[in-house]
């Protein structure tokens, strides 16, 4: 269920917004912080068009299945993330 959101915390949450898209318009790529939304919604719509086309569905079910196919055992998430994060860490 939804908690209440204040007045501030809806403030504060517009400000953040503000604050991500303004660079963008502070480099001239954007005119205002209104189109930067827009592209970033327009963005968003873009991809839910591809992902529902047959040729997405296709692919990601032949995806699953080649994963499921896998004889490796599971490894989780948080196990993957944490030999991810080693690995790098060993790197530096």
């Amino acid at each position: 269920m939804n908690k209440p959101v204040t007045i501030d915390q809806q403030a504060a949450e517009l400000d953040a917004v503000r604050a991500r898209a303004q660079p963008h318009v502070d480099s001239g790529r954007f005119e205002t912080v209104e189109a930067v939304l827009r592209a970033g919604l327009d963005a968003l719509d873009d991809e839910d068009r591809a992902m529902a086309t047959p040729e997405f569905t296709a692919w990601l079910r032949a995806k699953v299945a080649e994963a499921d196919a896998d004889p490796r055992p599971y490894v989780s998430m948080e196990e993957a993330f944490a030999r991810v994060r080693a690995a790098a860490a060993q790197r530096r």
